[in-house]
């Protein structure tokens, strides 16, 4: 699976948990394993900030994608 492809996967399952947040940047992005067809990929994030995660993609409990992104409110404050 294409890198992009993976990533762009990976921050529609983030963002669909976190409603009330929209991507603003990526700060950080590492590629560790090539995603296979018909591989299962577990998709999971840490807040370290309240706008700022860290998020990884695993599969099989190894990782394949790491980083770190900024995440800005949408919606009324």
């Amino acid at each position: 699976m294409p890198g992009v492809v993976l990533l762009d996967e990976a921050f529609a399952l983030l963002l669909a948990r976190l409603p009330d947040w929209a991507l603003s940047s990526i700060e950080a992005v590492k590629f560790t394993l090539p995603v296979l067809p018909g591989q299962d990929v577990e998709v999971d994030y840490d807040l370290i900030e309240p706008d700022r995660l860290r998020y990884r993609c695993t599969v099989a409990g190894r990782p394949v994608l790491r980083g770190s992104a900024r995440l800005t409110p949408i919606g009324p404050r």
